[in-house]
């Protein structure tokens, strides 16, 4: 059993409207407010990349639970602002399931896709 059974992708989108100095300022408090929330909620190898408008994150965590992504929706939603809208695509290691949500200062939504095993799906070669 893998020690982080679950891999997190986010990708936090800047307003065009903001200026440099004022995304730069957002980008720097994100990332600390982001690094502070996802260590409180056991994820671990957090890692930010910076790409203009864009703030793209990536982690991993021992379960892959959808309470606690619920959890961190609402964590996140709060942290966000009219200018800065997010999605987070949370990935089970064993491919059984993606949970993915589009998040903004008021509110998250959810979609979620499970994946049978190829014998569950697929007809057997031997024709039964």
């Amino acid at each position: 059993m893998p020690k982080f059974r679950c891999e997190l992708f986010g990708h936090f989108i800047f307003a065009e409207e903001l200026s440099y100095a004022e995304l730069l300022e957002k980008e720097t408090q994100l990332k600390e407010d982001l690094s502070g929330l996802f260590a409180r909620t056991g994820f671990a190898h957090m890692h930010f990349t910076s790409t203009g408008d864009f703030l793209l994150m990536q982690g991993a965590t021992a379960e892959h639970d959808q309470d606690l992504f619920h959890e961190v929706c609402e964590a996140v939603s709060r942290l966000l602002d009219e200018g800065v809208e997010a999605r987070l695509l949370f990935v089970d290691r064993f491919l059984d399931s993606v949970f993915f949500y589009v998040l903004n200062n008021t509110t998250w939504r959810e979609s979620f896709l499970e994946w049978p095993l190829p014998r569950e799906a697929l007809p057997r070669a031997d024709g039964a």
